[in-house]
């Protein structure tokens, strides 16, 4: 996707949660207003920026869905390439992006919200991973929300998981973006990916400290 983008936010009230939380995301992004924007002016839009304070925020919304197989969930360190160099050479369980205008699902010029995420998540998985799934493979989690930086403040991960089954394990292949899928079981994440730092998302989604 283009730096320069016009993506898909809402606008809404600042977050009265933090972390991970299991909600309905399409009902939670109801509740705010839609708003197509140019992503490099959104990211301006911190509502902590000193000077700049904001009474809502304009969220990016960023679909984050994970592998799981077996109960394992699929993990890759991010390779150096890519837009956003402040995740490089983390340890994530997520797949996704920013929702682009190609995604977006409407009739009548009502945005059908949860078509638009699924269709989003489906391109991603598609671009990312070699992975053609169906609208229905999805199932929407919970949501993320995270103060810990600039980046964190402006954005709203929404949080979806696909149970893969043999077949679909099988035609994951790895790219330029991701690198090479490991399914690992939660439990053993940390062990496993010692000497990499794990990104803040995938530690609010697996409760990491």
């Amino acid at each position: 996707m283009s730096k320069n983008a016009h993506i898909l936010v809402v606008e809404t009230e600042n977050p009265e949660f933090e972390g991970y939380v299991d909600m309905d995301p399409i009902e939670y992004i109801s509740r705010g207003n839609l708003w197509f924007g140019y992503r490099p002016h959104l990211e301006t839009l911190d509502p902590q920026a000193e000077g700049h304070p904001h009474a809502s925020s304009f969220l990016q919304l960023i679909p984050y869905v994970i592998l799981k197989h077996e109960g394992r969930v699929g993990t890759y360190i991010r390779p150096d390439k890519g837009n956003e160099g402040r995740l490089h050479g983390k340890a994530s369980i997520g797949v996704g992006g920013h929702i682009d205008l190609e995604d977006v699902v409407h009739e009548d010029s009502v945005v059908d919200l949860d078509q638009t995420l699924r269709l989003s998540c489906i391109r991603e998985i598609r671009e990312e991973v070699g992975l053609d799934i169906e609208g229905d493979d999805l199932q929407w989690k919970g949501l993320i929300v995270r103060r810990d930086s600039d980046v964190d403040r402006v954005h709203l991960g929404i949080v979806a998981e696909i149970d893969l089954d043999d077949e679909m394990k099988s035609q994951i292949e790895p790219n330029a973006e991701i690198g090479e899928i490991r399914f690992i079981h939660p439990s053993n994440f940390v062990a496993e990916t010692s000497g990499n730092t794990i990104e803040a998302w995938t530690k609010a989604v697996l409760s990491i400290n």
